[in-house]
């Protein structure tokens, strides 16, 4: 997915995202790049759940767009870790 830097001046194709110091960065972990500093860890799992829900959205898409064999080939897109 394609995110532009919280600064404006980074674009980049970010394919793992991750919450550093204290949970208030989001950070592009494949390239060490930070996308955006927030308030607290609250704000920036929020920012995380946006970011989900873009995803989701463009799989959908995809989903939809392609031939009955490749749509039975599709699952869900974010699957989100139990905490127990």
């Amino acid at each position: 997915m394609w995110i532009r830097s919280q600064n404006k001046e980074t674009l980049v194709d970010v394919k793992h995202f991750g919450l550093r110091y204290d949970g208030c960065e989001v950070w592009d972990d494949t390239r060490e790049i930070m996308i955006g500093i927030f308030e607290s860890r609250k704000r920036a799992i929020e920012i995380l759940n946006e970011i989900q829900s873009h995803i989701e959205t463009l799989e959908h898409n995809k989903m939809l767009l392609a031939t009955p064999d490749e749509q039975y080939n599709y699952e869900i897109y974010v699957y989100g870790m139990p905490i127990k």
